[in-house]
């Protein structure tokens, strides 16, 4: 009988769609409000399509950043682990058992000496999916919840790394570790 995958989802925290609302409320808010006055307003006329192109790159932004926010999951199945970020650009990384070195859990800032900056992805407060390189000048493929906290680490043969943590990270664990 085959076995079957199992599937956990990276659902942001409260605090970090907070966050998210938190910048993108205010600059709908004043693009809407300046289009207005423009509008009313011959005057300043020529600012509208500047104002206009603005808002359509604040939507495209919303539209890339929201499914990577709220639809990326970690897919645990027979021999291999995979981390897909969905998107306009989808980001994916499916990683079999005979490919990793170690793997063990360990606070990221300490085991890893945190992240130097993002390659490709999103991060948002303690939200990462994507690539990230590592002080140490390797790269680690990122999927967790709270990225800077206790995640599974995994040790790849090629000298990268998985940093992962779902939402429901004992689960994830139990099915990891089998």
């Amino acid at each position: 009988m085959p076995v079957l995958d199992s599937v956990f989802s990276l659902t942001p925290s409260a605090n970090t769609t907070f966050t998210l609302l938190a910048y993108l409320i205010p600059v709908l808010g004043i693009l809407i409000a300046t289009n207005i006055m423009i509008i009313r307003s011959k005057a300043i006329k020529g600012l509208y399509p500047i104002l206009v192109g603005y808002l359509i790159v604040g939507l495209v932004f919303g539209a890339c950043l929201i499914p990577q926010l709220y639809f990326s999951k970690i897919i645990v199945g027979e021999g291999f682990v995979e981390a897909y970020v969905s998107g306009i650009i989808p980001l994916h990384r499916k990683v079999f058992r005979e490919h990793i070195e170690n793997a063990y859990v360990c606070d990221v800032d300490t085991c890893l000496g945190g992240f130097s900056y993002r390659t490709w992805g999103t991060s948002i407060g303690n939200f990462a999916v994507g690539y990230f390189k590592l002080p140490n000048g390797k790269e680690a493929y990122v999927a967790s919840i709270d990225s800077h906290g206790e995640n599974i680490i995994v040790e790849l043969k090629d000298g990268t790394y998985l940093v992962l943590k779902p939402s429901n990270f004992k689960e994830f664990l139990k099915v990891f570790s089998k």
